[in-house]
């Protein structure tokens, strides 16, 4: 990380530093932290945690939370750990760089009570590809298929944990099926909007493992007003 310039953004709840060139976090990382319900003491994973700005936002609202925040990318996970030290969370919050479908010694099955994860969506067999590492390793499913999120999910979340994620919106119907499949129940769905007269950009959704059906549609949010 000696060679990366960084850039110091905030936040109106902390300063996340992240490079100037490459990923950058976006309003979507941010929504989700609204989204996201937590109770004390709750043992919470970021699934693909970039420069930390969920995992620092999450333990600053929620000061009895311990995070798991997993990225796979060595640069960025180090950006993630200067982060939580200039913010005071190094005890609210442990790095874990690693590919998240090995297995995590410190996460046995069952033990997670909420995954949250902004993960990438776009194909990597489709399309152009980012020209920087960082951005195609966010952007693109190279390391990070949603069905494996999923599966990982599964696996970890206690059951009656929850997931809650921020996903393109047209690609809904995808994630609803899959959450569905690996008995993580959608409870509660909010539409994102750039603006009033305009369709919805992305979703958030929260499921619960092993729970009943029922979900709760939220008000929209309208982005830019």
């Amino acid at each position: 990380m000696d060679n990366l310039q960084l850039t110091r953004i905030k936040t109106i709840d902390a300063s996340i530093y992240q490079p100037i060139k490459g990923y950058k976090f976006s309003l979507d990382s941010l929504i989700l932290t609204d989204f996201v319900r937590l109770r004390r003491g709750d043992v919470v994973v970021d699934m693909g945690a970039g420069c930390g700005v969920i995992s620092v936002i999450l333990a600053k609202r929620h000061s009895e939370i311990n995070v798991y925040a997993i990225e796979i990318q060595e640069e960025m996970a180090e950006i993630a750990r200067k982060n939580i030290e200039l913010t005071g969370l190094s005890e609210n919050i442990k790095i874990i760089c690693c590919d998240f479908r090995c297995r995590i010694k410190d996460l046995p099955a069952g033990s997670v009570d909420h995954i949250v994860s902004n993960p990438p969506y776009r194909n990597a067999k489709k399309g152009l590809l980012c020209h920087d590492d960082m951005e195609l390793i966010a952007r693109h499913e190279v390391c990070m298929e949603l069905e494996e999120l999923i599966s990982a999910a599964k696996t970890l979340l206690r059951s009656g944990g929850r997931l809650s994620i921020v996903y393109p919106s047209d690609l809904a119907a995808r994630l609803i099926y899959l959450m569905k499949n690996a008995r993580i129940e959608p409870k509660r769905m909010q539409l994102v909007h750039p603006r009033k007269d305009s369709k919805a950009r992305i979703v958030m959704i929260e499921g619960c493992k092993d729970a009943g059906e029922e979900l709760i549609i939220l008000p929209p949010i309208f982005a830019n007003e």
